[in-house]
């Protein structure tokens, strides 16, 4: 098993140039200032952390992702209960992610949720699917970079658009669409 920094890896494995990890953290953990090797994905599963960079500081709840560049120095506090996270790790040189973000909805947060779910599945195809779901991870979070909001629509209808896209089979009802972007079912 793979060494988590700072915290307990419960579950790891290596596809392609990805490290995923599944991880909890201690209640109230402090950790000072320090850096990692990759960019990466941290997608909070239960409990919550900050992370303090040196102009921003990113507040992680259950369901949110952090992406951070390899180069991002930071410090992190945990919650009082604790974090439950998934940590994926892409090996590879550059700034593939930008500034560090917190995704709180839209297609980030529903792929690193699907690739927890792979990593836990037994089935002959978890492998491959985890393949296919992290390069659309890299794919989406790269749009979200550079995607420039469409003139006159707020941000959450565009999110919104994104996940009736990504859910087509099985859409959302507006209720629950509604209810997660904060408005009346109405808009």
């Amino acid at each position: 098993m793979p060494r988590v920094s700072h915290g307990r890896a419960m579950r790891a494995t290596t596809v392609g140039p990805f490290i995923i990890t599944e991880a909890v953290y201690a209640p109230d953990q402090r950790v000072s200032r320090h850096g990692h090797r990759w960019p990466s994905w941290t997608l909070v599963l239960e409990g919550a952390f900050e992370e303090r960079f040196a102009r921003d500081m990113v507040a992680a709840v259950p369901g949110a992702v952090v992406t951070k560049p390899g180069s991002a120095e930071h410090s992190n506090v945990y919650g009082p209960e604790g974090a439950h996270c998934l940590l994926i790790e892409a090996q590879e040189d550059g700034e593939r992610i930008g500034a560090p973000k917190v995704h709180t909805a839209g297609i980030v947060p529903r792929l690193a949720r699907r690739i927890h779910h792979e990593l836990r599945a037994a089935d002959l195809v978890a492998r491959f699917a985890l393949e296919a779901l992290l390069i659309e991870l890299g794919a989406a979070t790269d749009r979200a970079r550079y995607a420039t909001p469409v003139r006159g629509r707020k941000a959450w209808l565009c999110d919104v658009r994104d996940q009736l896209e990504s859910e087509f089979r099985s859409p959302p009802s507006l209720t629950a669409l509604a209810s997660a972007r904060g408005v009346h079912p109405a808009y």
